[in-house]
Order: C-alpha cells, then structure tokens, then sequence
C-alpha cells in the first residue's frame, strides 16, 4: 500500500466564483493510501450550473518480485534413440515462460552436455522474476553417444545387440601415452563402459618420447 502525494486541483470561472468542487471517491486527499489503481476526479460547478472535471489515475506498481519456483537441475533418463521430451512447465511455477522453448527434447545427441533453459515471471504490473537452470541427460542404455570425442584420434563405433564397442585411432603423428596408436571402449548393461567412460586423448609423438625420456633419466 502507499500514500498519495499530490497537488489538489483548483478551479477558476469567468465569472469569478465557483459554486463548488466536489471529489469522488469521497473526501480523497493527499496522503490518502491506496491498495489498487484508482481515478480520482475533482469536478467544479459554477453557478449557471456548468461543469468541468479534472481526473488523476494512481497506479500502483507492484515492487515485490513475484514468486517463482525453479529446480536447481534437471536431470531425465533416456533409453531409446527417440529420447522424451520435457515440459517445463511441470518443474517450474505456473505461467512462466521459457527461453529457448517450454518443451524440450532429450535424446542421445545431448548426453554430450547439460542444456540450459531460462523461465520468466512476470505479474501484472510488469514486475518479473527470473531464473536459469541446468537439465541434464542420462542414458539407461548403451549409446556411442555417451561417449565424448577425444583430440586427434578418430571414433567409430558398432552395436550389437543392445552391446556397444566404439575404437579410436589416432591420427598421423599421435599416439597414446603407452605407446599404442587404438582403444576400444565397450558397453554393456545400464551404460556401463569398461575400462572407462572418459576415454584418453591421443598426444603428439614428441610428448610421449619426452615422457619416456624423463622416465628413463630418473632411474
């Protein structure tokens, strides 16, 4: 609520003298304190009867954020390629709006990292509250996708069954760390990789000659 602050009208005839001036709603004045918008009229008579009026509009504008509920993530499973798709509105206080889109679709091509969607509140009087969160996908099954690219080396995969095995190859000039120029990553079960779900970055020659160099010298 707030208190009025304003300069009350005056009003002048030619005649020199004003009947009367009346206000509606009755007896409003400076300091009268308002809960919603409201027009204040004054109207002045003179005494031929006729007529003027002058209307102030109060508007209140509403300072206090509104309330709006936001997880701090999201995290969905997928198990099939077609993934599911999320409706924001089922995580986030009814009536907001969403950047990039209210409905979004999880599937294997983003386990490669969190997306970020942002929900808008905005009440009445324009007041509007924001917040941005996080929705992450988790696979319950087997998908090459689950794993990331690495640099320098080559990724190609084959599934049998709900089995997956993808293979790196390092490209011209690279080796891994041990020496050797391929991997292979398997899946099974619920997403499970074997050796590893982060598979090695291949390095450039000189790198792992240094490193062996500095391993022999320490001996």
């Amino acid at each position: 609520m707030e208190a009025t602050d304003f300069a009350v009208p005056t009003a002048t005839d030619n005649s020199g003298l004003v009947k009367n001036v009346t206000v509606m709603p009755y007896n409003f004045k400076p300091g009268t304190v308002v809960s919603e918008d409201v027009n204040v009229t004054y109207t002045a008579v003179d005494n031929s009867w006729n007529s003027a009026t002058c209307t102030i509009s109060f508007i209140i504008k509403d300072r206090i954020q509104p309330g709006l509920r936001c997880p701090s993530f999201l995290e969905k499973k997928i198990n099939t390629t077609g993934g599911v798709t999320v409706d924001l509105n089922d995580s986030v206080t009814t009536g907001a709006t969403f950047y990039p889109n209210q409905f979004i679709t999880l599937n294997p091509s983003t386990l490669d990292g969190p997306r970020q969607v942002k929900a808008t509140l905005q009440d009445k009087w324009g007041t509007s509250d924001t917040c941005t969160f996080l929705i992450y996908t988790k696979a319950e099954v087997c998908f090459k996708e689950s794993l990331p690219s690495v640099s320098n080396a080559d990724r190609s995969c084959v599934s049998v069954g709900e089995n997956v095995t993808c293979t790196y190859v390092c490209k011209a000039g690279y080796v891994y760390f041990n020496g050797t120029t391929s991997k292979q990553y398997h899946c099974s079960g619920a997403n499970n990789w074997s050796p590893s779900a982060s598979p090695e970055d291949c390095l450039t020659c000189e790198i792992t000659m240094q490193a062996s160099l500095n391993n022999v010298d320490s001996k």
